[in-house]
């Protein structure tokens, strides 16, 4: 996800404020060591960054939706590490406000991925412009890509080839939480899920992917089972309770040891 230095970076300047996607075959982290390198854009035997985002939307990025188009920020201002891993990394992202019918609205956008897990959950919390507002969550249109809305589960997928095939497949989604409206729409750059963002609260909504060389998704088929297996877990989600044991006797206070 795209800083503000990218915006006048002589190399390659971008204003976009997509959700860009780097491909792995390995477990360990590899960011820092691809970016020490300089060249992750071929892939060395781990992976690369194949996909491309440009100005559209991404594997999830989002805008406001009014007027029948799609109104987007551009590269987030400041960001803020909340927890840093293992198990779950957590950050926010602060963009500006920008231009819309009504106003102008500002976004704080909380990212959480949990380890081993294809899927992002994001957490986008408005503020400004008119009171009702509806947000375009998105997905890029690439050469060769297909795509499937359940508009009724509140989920969009696709899957597409990489540099046309030569680095693999890629699957993306994206999974709104059970009973959120969905509305499919498309812009000439982006497949669309159109849902109301809450007046008060952040919109929860997850996007994730998969690449057919990583070693667990092998297909459009295995991927579409994975995006309804989220939906079906968010539907169901496990509930942890406390009780005591069958037959065990409560155990009588101590008393506090004298000093």
């Amino acid at each position: 996800m795209y800083g503000p230095d990218l915006e006048t970076w002589k190399q390659e300047p971008l204003t976009s404020s997509g959700v860009d996607v780097w491909v792995k075959s390995v477990s360990r982290l590899v960011v820092n060591d691809w970016y020490m390198l300089d060249d992750y854009h071929r892939d060395h035997g781990e992976g690369a960054d194949f996909y491309s985002v440009g100005q559209a939307r991404g594997c999830g990025g989002l805008g406001i939706w009014a007027e029948e188009g799609l109104r987007v920020s551009r590269n987030f201002t400041y960001s803020r590490v909340l927890a840093n891993g293992p198990i779950r990394l957590v950050f926010e992202l602060d963009y500006a406000p920008w231009d819309v019918p009504g106003g102008r609205v500002a976004e704080t956008k909380r990212v959480i991925l949990d380890a081993g897990s294809q899927f992002d959950r994001f957490e986008s919390t408005f503020t400004g412009g008119p009171g009702a507002r509806s947000v375009g969550i998105g997905i890029t249109k690439h050469p060769g890509n297909s795509q499937q809305v359940d508009a009724g589960a509140g989920l969009m997928l696709t899957w597409e080839p990489l540099q046309g095939g030569r680095s693999g497949n890629l699957g993306c989604a994206v999974v709104l939480l059970p009973g959120a409206q969905a509305v499919p729409k498309q812009t000439e750059s982006d497949y669309l899920l159109i849902t109301p963002a809450p007046a008060n609260g952040p919109l929860r909504y997850y996007a994730g992917f998969a690449w057919d060389r990583g070693g667990h998704i092998a297909d459009l088929a295995a991927w579409e089972k994975e995006v309804r297996s989220l939906t079906s877990r968010l539907a169901a989600p496990v509930k942890v309770g406390l009780a005591p044991l069958a037959g065990a006797k409560p155990r009588a206070a101590q008393k506090p040891s004298q000093p």
